[in-house]
Protein backbone atom coordinates (compact mmCIF):
# COMPACT_ATOMS: atom_id res chain seq x y z
CA UNK A 1 0.00 0.00 0.00
CA UNK A 2 1.41 3.38 -0.97
CA UNK A 3 1.22 6.26 1.47
CA UNK A 4 -0.43 9.46 0.31
CA UNK A 5 2.13 11.33 2.39
CA UNK A 6 -0.40 13.09 4.63
CA UNK A 7 1.30 11.74 7.77
CA UNK A 8 4.75 12.77 6.50
CA UNK A 9 4.15 16.47 6.94
CA UNK A 10 1.82 19.00 8.53
CA UNK A 11 0.83 22.43 7.28
CA UNK A 12 1.00 24.94 10.13
CA UNK A 13 0.17 28.59 9.45
CA UNK A 14 0.62 27.87 5.73
CA UNK A 15 4.09 26.35 6.17
CA UNK A 16 4.84 22.73 5.29
CA UNK A 17 6.60 21.10 8.23
CA UNK A 18 8.03 17.60 7.94
CA UNK A 19 6.97 15.60 10.98
CA UNK A 20 10.10 13.44 10.96
CA UNK A 21 12.29 16.55 11.38
CA UNK A 22 10.45 17.38 14.61
CA UNK A 23 10.57 13.74 15.75
CA UNK A 24 14.32 13.63 15.08
CA UNK A 25 14.90 16.84 17.08
CA UNK A 26 12.90 15.47 20.03
CA UNK A 27 14.63 12.10 19.96
CA UNK A 28 18.06 13.79 20.01
CA UNK A 29 17.28 14.91 23.57
CA UNK A 30 17.89 11.38 24.88
CA UNK A 31 14.89 11.87 27.18
CA UNK A 32 12.38 10.38 24.77
CA UNK A 33 12.31 6.75 23.66
CA UNK A 34 9.56 7.07 21.02
CA UNK A 35 7.97 10.05 19.32
CA UNK A 36 5.11 10.53 16.87
CA UNK A 37 4.13 13.94 15.51
CA UNK A 38 0.53 14.43 14.40
CA UNK A 39 -1.82 17.35 14.07
CA UNK A 40 -4.34 18.02 16.82
CA UNK A 41 -7.52 15.91 16.39
CA UNK A 42 -9.67 19.08 16.45
CA UNK A 43 -7.29 21.58 14.82
CA UNK A 44 -5.06 20.72 11.87
CA UNK A 45 -3.12 23.94 12.50
CA UNK A 46 -1.68 22.66 15.81
CA UNK A 47 1.03 20.04 16.26
CA UNK A 48 0.87 17.35 18.92
CA UNK A 49 4.01 15.53 20.01
CA UNK A 50 3.15 12.06 21.25
CA UNK A 51 6.04 10.84 23.38
CA UNK A 52 7.16 7.86 25.41
CA UNK A 53 9.79 8.85 27.97
CA UNK A 54 13.04 6.95 28.40
CA UNK A 55 12.99 4.68 31.47
CA UNK A 56 15.26 6.96 33.54
CA UNK A 57 12.91 9.89 32.89
CA UNK A 58 9.88 7.78 33.81
CA UNK A 59 11.57 6.92 37.13
CA UNK A 60 12.35 10.59 37.78
CA UNK A 61 8.74 11.58 37.05
CA UNK A 62 7.41 8.94 39.45
CA UNK A 63 9.32 10.76 42.20
CA UNK A 64 8.77 14.28 40.88
CA UNK A 65 5.70 14.39 38.59
CA UNK A 66 5.67 18.19 38.74
CA UNK A 67 8.83 18.22 36.57
CA UNK A 68 7.03 16.95 33.48
CA UNK A 69 6.03 20.39 32.17
CA UNK A 70 9.64 21.58 32.50
CA UNK A 71 10.87 18.54 30.57
CA UNK A 72 8.29 19.17 27.84
CA UNK A 73 9.39 22.82 27.63
CA UNK A 74 12.98 21.61 27.23
CA UNK A 75 11.81 19.55 24.26
CA UNK A 76 10.13 22.63 22.80
CA UNK A 77 13.36 24.63 23.13
CA UNK A 78 15.37 21.85 21.51
CA UNK A 79 12.97 21.68 18.55
CA UNK A 80 13.05 25.46 18.11
CA UNK A 81 16.87 25.52 18.24
CA UNK A 82 17.22 22.56 15.87
CA UNK A 83 14.67 23.65 13.26
CA UNK A 84 14.78 27.41 13.79
CA UNK A 85 11.03 27.92 13.21
CA UNK A 86 8.25 28.61 15.69
CA UNK A 87 5.74 26.68 13.54
CA UNK A 88 7.72 23.47 14.18
CA UNK A 89 7.39 23.70 17.96
CA UNK A 90 4.59 21.50 19.35
CA UNK A 91 2.36 23.29 21.85
CA UNK A 92 0.47 20.11 22.73
CA UNK A 93 1.88 16.88 24.08
CA UNK A 94 0.48 13.48 24.75
CA UNK A 95 2.61 11.36 27.07
CA UNK A 96 2.20 7.61 26.75
CA UNK A 97 3.55 4.76 28.85
CA UNK A 98 3.90 2.93 25.53
CA UNK A 99 2.29 3.45 22.14
CA UNK A 100 -0.82 1.38 21.38
CA UNK A 101 -0.48 -1.37 18.81
CA UNK A 102 -2.88 -2.25 16.02
CA UNK A 103 -3.90 -5.85 15.31
CA UNK A 104 -1.01 -6.04 12.84
CA UNK A 105 1.44 -5.38 15.69
CA UNK A 106 2.42 -2.02 14.25
CA UNK A 107 1.89 1.31 15.98
CA UNK A 108 -1.82 2.23 15.99
CA UNK A 109 -1.48 5.66 14.37
CA UNK A 110 -5.24 6.20 14.20
CA UNK A 111 -5.62 5.71 17.95
CA UNK A 112 -2.61 7.91 18.65
CA UNK A 113 -3.80 10.65 16.29
CA UNK A 114 -7.31 10.73 17.75
CA UNK A 115 -6.34 10.56 21.41
CA UNK A 116 -7.70 13.54 23.32
CA UNK A 117 -7.82 12.32 26.91
CA UNK A 118 -4.03 12.53 27.35
CA UNK A 119 -3.53 15.88 25.59
CA UNK A 120 -1.65 18.50 27.54
CA UNK A 121 -1.04 22.06 26.36
CA UNK A 122 2.39 23.40 27.29
CA UNK A 123 2.99 27.09 26.81
CA UNK A 124 6.44 27.69 25.41
CA UNK A 125 8.75 29.86 27.45
CA UNK A 126 10.51 32.50 25.40
CA UNK A 127 14.08 33.37 26.33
Amino acid sequence: MLSDGKDDYSVIDGNKIFNFDIERAILKSNKVKLCEIQTHPDDNNKLVAHVVWENNVKELLKLQPEREDDLLRELQIEVREELNTEESVPRCFCVWESFPSAHSGKRDISRIRNSKEKLKIVEIMHD
